[in-house]
C-alpha cells in the first residue's frame, strides 16, 4: 500500500495529523505510520477509526506501549448540527433545518447517497471503492484474523458508508439502469417532508 511505503523514511516536518481510516494490522506498521508526525521533538496527533468488531486491536497496540483515548461518537456527531447548514439547500427554510445530530447525520447521508445514485460515474467509483475495501480487508495476516475477518463486517452498513443503497449481494452486478437522473431507482431526497424518518 502507498501509505505503508510513505510511512518509512520520509521526513515531513509540517505533518500535524495522521488519520487512518483502516488499521495497518501489524502494530509495527502502525508505529511507522504515526511516526510521520511528532518528529524532531515536535508534537503531533493521530486518529484511528475502528469498527466495533475491531476494538480488540487496541489491546494489541497496548502491548507495544501505545495508549489511546476514545473519542465519544456523540461529541463528534454534535459538530454536524452546525456543519450541515453549509450544505442545506438555500430553498429550505430555517424551520426545515436539521435540529439534532441524528437528523443532521441522516440528512448528510441522504445527500451523499442521492449524489451517487444520480451520477453513474460516482456510482461506479463508489462500487469499486467498496469492493476494494473488502478485498484489502481479506489480506490481514492470519495472526489478526480473529479481529479482522470479512465475516465480522456488516456489509450493509459498509455499503452505506460508501453511499451505496443496493443490497451487498447486488453491488457490482451491473451498472445498467443508472443515468444522470437516477432513473429506475426510488429514493428519498433530502428535501422530502419525512427525510428524517428512520427505516
Amino acid at each position: 500500500m502507498l501509505q505503508d511505503v510513505a510511512s518509512r523514511g520520509l521526513h515531513l516536518p509540517h505533518v500535524q495529523w495522521i488519520v487512518q481510516y483502516t488499521t495497518p494490522g501489524v502494530a509495527t506498521e502502525y508505529i511507522h505510520r504515526v511516526g510521520r508526525t511528532a518528529r524532531a521533538g515536535k508534537k503531533g496527533n493521530s486518529l484511528l477509526f475502528v469498527l466495533p468488531s475491531e476494538v480488540e486491536y487496541i489491546k494489541t497496540l497496548q502491548d507495544y506501549g501505545i495508549s489511546m483515548t476514545e473519542l465519544q461518537m456523540t461529541d463528534i456527531l454534535q459538530t454536524l448540527v452546525v456543519a450541515v447548514r453549509d450544505v442545506v439547500s438555500t430553498t429550505e427554510t430555517k424551520r426545515q433545518l436539521p435540529r439534532t445530530y441524528e437528523e443532521s447525520a441522516t440528512y448528510l447521508q441522504m445527500c451523499f447517497e442521492n449524489h451517487i445514485v444520480e451520477h453513474s460515474k460516482m456510482h461506479q467509483l463508489a462500487t469499486k471503492a467498496y469492493q476494494s475495501f473488502i478485498r484489502a480487508y481479506a489480506t490481514y495476516p492470519s495472526s489478526l484474523k480473529s479481529i479482522f475477518h470479512v465475516k465480522h463486517l456488516h456489509l450493509g452498513h459498509l455499503a452505506k458508508s460508501f453511499g451505496l443503497r443496493e443490497a451487498p449481494a447486488d453491488i457490482g452486478r451491473s451498472t445498467k439502469g443508472y443515468n444522470s437522473k437516477g432513473a429506475g431507482h426510488k429514493f428519498q431526497r433530502p428535501d422530502d417532508r419525512n427525510r428524517y424518518s428512520k427505516a
